[in-house]
């Protein structure tokens, strides 16, 4: 898609289209540190256990 925007020099497209990949490399990064805290602290919590 990038590759066809700049063809046609649709800067919005272009912007829009990077903005969309940030917040979903934002979401991926946020949720794989959230899994690995949960992942250790239930780790901690069979131990006690």
């Amino acid at each position: 898609m990038i590759e066809k925007a700049t063809e046609a020099k649709d800067e919005g497209t272009i912007g829009l289209t990077g903005a969309y990949i940030r917040e979903l490399e934002k979401s991926s990064w946020m949720l794989d540190a959230w899994t690995k805290q949960t992942s250790e602290k239930l780790n901690k919590d069979m131990i006690v256990s």
